[in-house]
């Protein structure tokens, strides 16, 4: 963003509220650093969020107090099925800990695509040798249409009971688009639980690849082109490009 506005609080502005609503504003009142921050052509809450940025990095020259020393880390390429909770529990990370370290995960459990992970160098090479345990346990499953518990326990070689004692909330009755958790032996009919630091509104920033449209990325995460254009305040024809990014609210996570 910095490069692309070759300005801090533009960029940090661009960060909050999303590079194409902020060179819209732009268009109609130019700012430079010189107008002051209150004379930002941008929303009450950007420009709030902008000054706390610009307050939290003056108060941390004037050494009122400061962050905890960084934590030296190391690339750790990890091959799929993963439950990344797993890996981190089994190499004694605190909990979370390691979506702190990861916060592009979007997921806890990747079972078909191979990630590249950050890992405290501390605890490297026991990570590297435990990733072969890191498999997922348990998946959940989505219900669908024609979808019962027999036929679900057959198809992951468990028992009825054992379902309903992995799942005491499901209820009498299944209903479509309900996760069940289920053991995971079938992946491809699981659906991969979700980083638990992520909000409720699954909001994602999403990097815009070649060949990509509103339409495919909308219909990748469950949601519609029109949503997106809104969430990015920019038009259904606005022309995006491989390398840009945008705030998408998912419905579904991919694996």
């Amino acid at each position: 963003m910095h490069h692309r506005f070759n300005s801090w609080p533009l960029a940090i502005a661009a960060y909050n509220m999303g590079p194409y609503a902020l060179e819209r504003r732009l268009r109609k009142k130019a700012w430079k650093a010189a107008d002051g921050l209150e004379n930002m052509p941008i929303p009450i809450g950007t420009r709030a969020y902008v000054q706390h940025v610009i307050g939290l990095t003056a108060l941390l020259q004037d050494e009122v107090f400061d962050f905890p020393e960084p934590v030296d880390t190391r690339p750790l390429k990890v091959q799929s099925p993963v439950d990344i909770e797993r890996l981190a529990e089994i190499t004694g990370m605190e909990k979370d800990d390691i979506f702190r370290f990861n916060p592009s995960l979007n997921q806890a459990q990747y079972l078909h695509k191979t990630i590249h992970i950050h890992v405290p160098a501390s605890i490297f090479e026991t990570m590297q040798q435990n990733i072969s345990l890191a498999g997922p346990t348990y998946v959940n499953h989505t219900i669908k249409d024609g979808d019962n518990l027999w036929d679900l326990a057959r198809s992951h070689h468990t028992s009825v009971n054992n379902l309903k004692s992995l799942n005491k909330s499901m209820g009498k009755y299944l209903r479509i688009g309900q996760r069940l958790k289920v053991p995971a032996n079938r992946l491809a009919q699981a659906v991969a639980d979700h980083n638990p630091l992520l909000s409720g509104g699954h909001r994602i920033r999403y990097k815009v690849r070649s060949g990509d449209s509103l339409w495919l990325i909308a219909n990748q995460f469950g949601t519609s082109p029109k949503a997106i254009a809104r969430s990015n305040q920019i038009s259904l024809n606005h022309v995006i490009r491989a390398g840009d990014f945008l705030w998408v609210f998912a419905k579904v996570r991919p694996s």
